[in-house]
């Protein structure tokens, strides 16, 4: 656990590309994507009170925001995990940033081209 903390923290403040070749990177990888991930909500939570708005998309009230302050980073760690699979994210602070603030928004296009639902869209955007 302490190694654990430890890459965190380098990784946090390094900017450095975790080294793929260690055992653990993905559990790293993961544990900062979602830290990562929760301060991107509480980022948004803040700017939803100075504003009035949610840049993640999200509805904040007193209740609302907790399960996002949980679920939010959990998705998106197992997003960054697929990422990471499937050679599409690489393991820096910019690919946990990239995996925290965009993975519903690339899940719901992954549905939406598997369902065939893109394909309509695209097609009346060329029109």
């Amino acid at each position: 656990m302490n190694e654990l903390v430890n890459a965190l923290w380098r990784h946090i403040t390094s900017f450095e590309e975790i080294d793929t070749s260690t055992d653990g990177f993905a559990l790293t990888f993961m544990a900062l994507t979602f830290v990562v991930a929760f301060f991107a909500v509480v980022l948004d939570i803040c700017y939803a009170v100075v504003r009035g708005e949610s840049f993640l998309g999200l509805k904040h009230g007193l209740l609302r925001s907790v399960p996002h302050l949980l679920f939010w980073p959990i998705g998106a760690a197992v997003f960054a995990w697929f990422g990471l699979a499937m050679g599409i994210i690489q393991p820096t602070i910019l690919g946990a940033v990239a995996a925290a603030t965009v993975w519903t928004f690339s899940i719901r296009r992954a549905v939406a081209s598997m369902s065939g639902k893109a394909d309509a869209d695209d097609a009346r955007e060329e029109d």
